[in-house]
């Protein structure tokens, strides 16, 4: 009475602070903390009862409402809900200290049959179909529905209807929790089975729609392979939608169920050789999902464990696909020259088993070591190499890459073609990559696509072309979680900015861009590619200590990853800051010119030699 006095007290009209808000909170928090007390009654001898509860609850709306049934249970209080008596005084009145110990108390004094079906549900989940409690069921028709309609009754189950066949909902997930806590665990792996053996029967050609809870109820009676299976149909599903981080967990379960039987199979020999074929298949699936991700390291332990059992087992084929996919982490690390001789390992190993997609894996993921070592014509040449494995039947599959390979491959073609000024043959090629990736509506592939896309548009100094491209691809980014892909997006896209002369959105755009960066495994490339662009928008600001830092690190990187391509455009970033600075710095200028030349000649680096002679002529 004291709170609601002293919000009735300041009415707005005399001067003081208007209370109305802070008046409607505590009328609607007093109505809150009423409402369970509907069940109990008006009666006025159970006023002193309902301050006990208030006490005892916090005011807890769903605590109350337990108490209340559990006193009602235990005929503490006698009569029908909202007219509930006093059995006897309050002097000898016990309620429990939690609300779990409520539900705990009110579930043991169940009737068996009732407390077991409530138990087994529990277990199923939190939404049980009214015909899988028949599978799982050990008792006639008529007395499952009596003891479904008293779980009912006692507000342990609502009634709901998913598409089909009705089915039960625990009112509360602490219900369910209490529920299944009271099962002994020596029974839950038996329930766990019977669950995975109804479901099958129960949702027969649906069974696709339930793989993920399949997994769990597998694992949970110690069905390995069965768990490791479901898991992995999840995993592909969640793939399949983009659902990236899903999809790596997925597979990580499914790696875990494997791990559990090999550790039940007591190193016997039939189940080995069989056990490591499929880790290592599961290792490779794992490592796809992660590559969206940007996980690098988490990628190469993958792969490193998958190696140890591929060089046991001594199959070509599995070793060849992780020596290729060790190529891409380390190209994700900038260790190119190590991440080619992985690559040259898988090589001859894909061209005698003649695999597609060992093929395929195998000179994209080369490619773009050679790219990122600055041996770009060698690069263009592998990708389009896979282009033409591909052929015009699998423009449209996806065959297991974290991409669309139709679409990345494009990409890496153009960007790479776009340093080498073959503008001409770049756009064609970028302009049926974008064609397939918004067919597709892949958001990884789009994203992709517009970083080559959009590349190409920059280096041919079109950025007004560049940027509504580029922010197709950021948004894509945004939507489907693609960290690695967007810091990408946002190097281009804030090169165009600069080049639009829109110099404070870049900066914007790229500072927010390396602070992201620590939050994702960036790629060496990538990194040094933000140092440039980075710098360059500061350049462009008139901030040149900053532009000097950014060249500075963008210079180092590429030069310690023998990134010769990237190496020589710092080249030349440190030349336009060194003329910017004034006439004093014209000599160190002309030597950064020169010596970006030098290396631009080497790799044919066209559109870098004519920007670094027109800063010559000057």
């Amino acid at each position: 009475a004291h709170e609601l006095g002293e919000g009735l007290a300041g009415d707005g009209l005399d001067g003081g602070p208007d209370r109305s808000e802070g008046r409607a909170q505590v009328v609607a928090d007093r109505r809150e903390q009423e409402a369970p007390f509907l069940l109990v009654g008006d009666a006025a001898d159970l006023a002193p009862l309902k301050q006990l509860i208030l006490r005892r609850t916090d005011g807890n709306p769903f605590f109350i409402e337990e108490v209340v049934r559990d006193l009602a249970d235990r005929q503490t209080l006698i009569g029908k809900p909202g007219a509930y008596g006093l059995a006897d005084g309050l002097v000898r009145l016990e309620v429990p200290p939690t609300v779990y110990a409520v539900l705990a108390a009110r579930i043991d004094r169940l009737p068996a049959a009732q407390k077991r079906l409530l138990q087994t549900a529990s277990a199923v989940g939190m939404d049980v179909p009214i015909g899988l409690l028949r599978l799982l069921g050990d008792r006639p028709e008529e007395d499952l529905g009596v003891a479904v309609d008293a779980l009912v009754q006692g507000q342990y189950f609502n009634r709901c209807k998913p598409a089909g066949e009705g089915a039960y909902r625990f009112k509360h997930m602490l219900t369910r929790d209490v529920a299944y806590s009271g099962l002994l665990k020596s029974r839950r792996p038996a329930i766990h089975h019977r669950i995975v053996r109804a479901m099958e029967r129960f949702y027969g050609d649906g069974l696709g729609d339930h793989v993920e809870s399949l997994g769990h109820h597998a694992f949970q009676a110690a069905l390995w392979d069965d768990a490791a299976n479901y898991f992995s149909q999840s995993g592909v599903r969640a793939f399949k939608s983009s659902s990236n981080r899903d999809s790596a967990n997925y597979f990580q379960r499914a790696l875990d169920a494997l791990a559990a039987k090999r550790a039940d199979s007591a190193g016997r020999a039939e189940d080995d050789q069989d056990l490591r074929c499929r880790l290592i298949d599961l290792r490779l699936k794992l490592a796809r999902s992660l590559v969206p991700l940007g996980e690098g390291a988490k990628i190469v332990s993958v792969l490193l464990d998958a190696l140890v059992d591929a060089e046991a087992l001594g199959d070509p084929g599995r070793l060849a696909r992780i020596y290729s996919n060790l190529t891409y982490c380390h190209w994700v690390s900038g260790k190119y020259e190590l991440g080619a001789e992985y690559g040259l390992k898988a090589l001859p190993i894909a061209d005698a088993l003649d695999d597609l997609n060992l093929k395929l894996l195998t000179y994209f993921h080369l490619g773009i070591a050679y790219q990122g070592a600055g041996r770009l014509r060698e690069a263009v040449d592998l990708h389009r190499r896979a282009i033409d494995i591909l052929g015009p039947d699998l423009q449209h599959h996806q065959l297991g890459w974290s991409g669309y390979p139709a679409v990345v491959l494009r990409c890496f073609i153009t960007w790479g073609l776009a340093e080498l000024g073959a503008f001409e043959d770049a756009a064609a090629c970028a302009n049926r990559g974008m064609g397939l990736a918004r067919e597709l509506g892949h958001p990884y592939s789009l994203a992709l696509m517009t970083v080559g896309l959009g590349h190409l548009h920059n280096r041919m100094g079109d950025f007004d072309s560049a940027i509504p491209v580029l922010e197709i691809g950021r948004r894509a980014c945004l939507d489907a979680e693609l960290p690695t892909a967007g810091l990408s997006v946002a190097e281009e896209l804030g090169s165009a900015y600069v080049g639009a002369g829109r110099v404070p959105d870049a900066v914007a755009l790229l500072e927010a861009a390396m602070a992201e960066r620590a939050e994702a495994a960036v790629p060496a490339h990538t990194l040094t590619r933000l140092f440039l662009a980075l710098g360059c928008a500061y350049l462009a600001a008139e901030r040149l200590t900053d532009a000097a830092r950014m060249a500075e690190k963008a210079y180092h990187a590429s030069s310690s990853h023998g990134e010769r391509c990237l190496q020589a455009w710092s080249l030349f970033l440190q030349g336009e800051i060194a003329e910017a600075r004034g006439s004093s710095r014209t000599a160190d200028a002309d030597r950064c010119f020169a010596q970006a030349i030098s290396i631009g000649e080497e790799l044919s680096l066209r559109p870098l030699i004519a920007r670094c002679y027109a800063k010559l002529s000057r």
